[in-house]
């Protein structure tokens, strides 16, 4: 399955669940008549609002140095990010992360 498709599968799944899922596009982008400037490089892929950020990357699938810088001066703030690779993969973390944070469990 592409990261795209895993990218589709967990945001269904997940707002299925009751769960913001916002789907974010990072870096610079070739637009016809310039560029257009999306979030800043290694941005995760998908914000959940009051939870934190997921990166979905498809099995064998590494991390690019910008998303490591992200993902680590994110835990230094205290946010919460993880890579998943499976929509279960997904919804484990969500389910943890609503834990921690005392919030109601995650239906399912």
């Amino acid at each position: 399955m592409s990261e795209t498709d895993l990218s589709r599968s967990i945001r269904l799944a997940l707002t299925t669940l009751g769960i913001w899922v916002i789907r974010v596009q990072a870096g610079i982008h070739r637009v016809r008549g310039g560029t257009l400037h999306c979030a800043e490089p290694g941005t995760p892929d998908l914000c959940l609002p009051g939870l934190g950020w997921l990166e979905v990357k498809a099995q064998g699938g590494a991390l690019e140095a910008s998303q490591v810088a992200w993902h680590q001066r994110a835990t230094r703030e205290g946010v919460n990010v993880a890579v998943v690779r499976s929509v279960s993969e997904a919804v484990q973390v969500v389910r943890e992360w609503k834990a921690e944070r005392g919030v109601d469990k995650v239906a399912g």
